[in-house]
């Protein structure tokens, strides 16, 4: 997992692009367009320590 965060027009920032990759595949994520939506799917796995991020 890579992020690309932007903190130019808030205190906090935003995330911009996430980049997810398998042994077999890369994914590239658009987080601005997805914001609304993409935290509740991703919030365990990115909170589980026993998942490799």
């Amino acid at each position: 997992v890579d992020l690309e965060h932007n903190q130019y027009r808030t205190f906090q920032g935003l995330t911009c692009l996430m980049q997810i990759s398998t042994r077999s595949e890369d994914f590239v994520v658009d987080t601005l367009k997805l914001r609304d939506h993409i935290g509740p799917h991703l919030r365990d796995a990115f909170s589980d320590p026993s998942k490799r991020k």
